[in-house]
């Protein structure tokens, strides 16, 4: 197996356990996902290694030495892959020095935080693609947004990772225009799609002032450069906040822009679907119609039950099934109750298999969750369930007992650590 390095910039009293911790779930993924082995090694000279990508664990500790302030400072000056990290005891952005406030952070301070997996399995990608040896499918600028919609945009760009995109910006954006549209400028001509997701007017004017500027450089450089073949989408959410006029009125103002909406394409489709919508197009590289998107029909539907509570690791299940070539149904606990509930009911009648993921014991929740599944035909299933399973690092005598056998005799056990679940999940899906 190949090897590549990792020159981490950590101080001596990090915690051994987190420590220890990580290196083991950062390489494990790390090879899971690039079949290479990581060689970690703590910086301890000022002089930058030639090869390899560099971490920093942000600690105050770290930006109080002054070898450590050296080293990262020759790092953003030499425009190295570098990456910041937010392990235990890690301090505010405004401690930071200046040069570094503008990397993004990745918050892996313990593994039982909910996306815990799911920032570790976005480093691992923004490794893979921000060094020079990515062969990407294409480049991606995906542009930022308030805080109605950030989830929706962390989603997207972790599906482009996984689907194999480099994803831009790497850094959070400057605010001031003309700064802005200088950086537009440089990487635009590597582009091959932007994508600006629209949110909620009245949620941050300034945050939403700096979602229209980004749309409306990308529309005055694509008219500027009429030979380029940049494709553009543009989400509105549906029924998003229509309670304000104020909102309605700017959405439509929006819409009939032409001047800001050169060469793009609007779309107005549930957050469920903007996916696969996504992932339809840049397959296609064809305009559709928003309002009779059709998703391929070759891919089996998979629906991936949660606890929204509980659904750490999650994500590495996502991601191994659509490695798998499957469609991965879930719910979006970002919205309103019986929202959740009408989307978990159309999904167990619309999934060809049903996964629950079960990482530690909550035999009330996993009860109900497997009653919903024998409830499907209730629902308006027609067709009979291909398969549905409980996939678990836990043992089987921790789970049953006698009355939650006679539930569901047919449930299968896939009993499997996240990170090594690829394999089980294959046999799940293809029995011999």
């Amino acid at each position: 197996m190949k090897t590549y390095p990792i020159h981490i910039v950590v101080d001596d009293d990090i915690s051994p356990e987190w420590w220890g911790s990580f290196c083991k779930n950062f390489t494990t993924v790390f090879i899971q996902v690039l079949k290479r082995e990581p060689i970690i090694k703590k910086v301890d000279t000022a002089e930058l290694d030639e090869f390899g990508s560099y971490l920093c664990i942000s600690t105050k500790q770290v930006y109080e030495s002054d070898l450590f302030f050296e080293v990262l400072n020759k790092l953003v000056k030499a425009k190295r892959n570098f990456f910041k990290i937010s392990g235990p005891n890690s301090v505010d952005t405004q401690y930071e020095p200046t040069f570094l406030r503008a990397f993004y952070l990745y918050n892996l301070q313990s593994s039982t935080l909910p996306n815990y997996w799911d920032y570790l399995l976005d480093l691992v990608y923004d490794i893979h693609y921000q060094s020079q040896e990515s062969n990407p499918k294409g480049n991606v600028f995906l542009a930022e947004v308030d805080d109605s919609v950030i989830g929706i945009r962390e989603k997207i760009r972790r599906e482009l990772l996984r689907f194999g995109y480099r994803v831009y910006p790497y850094q959070y954006l400057p605010r001031e225009e003309k700064a802005l549209e200088g950086y537009l400028n440089g990487i635009i001509p590597s582009i091959d799609m932007s994508i600006h997701l629209i949110g909620n007017f009245n949620e941050n004017a300034q945050m939403c002032n700096h979602t229209e500027l980004q749309n409306k450089l990308l529309s005055k450089w694509g008219q500027q450069n009429v030979s380029s073949n940049l494709e553009r989408l543009v989400w509105f959410p549906l029924g998003f906040d229509e309670r304000s006029e104020e909102h309605r009125l700017y959405m439509e103002r929006f819409k009939r822009s032409k001047d800001d909406l050169h060469n793009a394409e609007v779309i107005q489709v549930p957050t469920e679907k903007l996916k696969a919508v996504v992932k339809n197009y840049l397959t296609s590289h064809k305009k559709t119609d928003s309002h009779s998107i059709q998703v391929s029909n070759s891919q089996p539907k998979i629906y991936l039950i949660l606890d929204v509570s509980n659904y750490a690791g999650s994500d590495v299940v996502e991601h191994n099934l659509q490695e798998l070539s499957c469609e991965v149904l879930t719910v979006d606990f970002t919205k309103k109750e019986i929202e959740i509930i009408e989307q978990h009911r159309a999904h167990l009648v619309e999934a060809d298999m049903i996964l629950i993921y079960y990482p530690t014991q909550n035999q009330q929740w996993l009860q109900m969750k497997v009653l919903d599944t024998l409830k499907a035909p209730g629902y308006g299933r027609k067709k009979e369930l291909k398969g549905v399973a409980l996939i678990t690092p836990l043992n089987t005598s921790e789970i049953f007992n006698e009355s939650f056998q006679s539930i569901n005799r047919s449930l299968q056990v896939l009993t499997t650590e996240v990170t090594q679940s690829k394999e089980v999940l294959q046999n799940f899906l293809k029995p011999e």
